[in-house]
């Protein structure tokens, strides 16, 4: 992961930076556990939708201000799309259903 996704003069961290990797995987798989077991609402979707757009910025930022990743690096912003557009059809759909149920 690190060989794909930093740029060479980044590769470099001794212990660090495999264990910086290892948390954000460990962070990600938190996070789909989170979700998997939860019932979210049209305002979960909402606020996590929310949460996603500073990512969209680190994302920028590191990849074409101070590049920091390859191009292989963005895929993660591909990830945060993907996820900005699921919570966009989970706010939607949860609040249809919402309104039907107070019908």
């Amino acid at each position: 992961m690190i060989d794909t996704t930093l740029l060479p003069e980044y590769r470099e961290g001794g212990r660090i930076l495999p264990f910086a990797i290892a948390c954000f995987g460990a962070q990600a798989l938190l996070s789909g556990l989170f979700a998997a077991f939860s019932r979210f609402s049209s305002l979960t979707f909402l606020v996590y939708g929310i949460a996603l757009l500073p990512f969209f910025g680190f994302n920028y930022y590191f990849t074409f201000h101070d590049p920091v990743f390859t191009s292989m690096g963005l895929l993660d912003a591909l990830g945060n799309v993907i996820m900005l557009a699921l919570c966009y059809a989970g706010w939607k759909k949860s609040k249809a259903a919402e309104r039907g149920a107070d019908l």
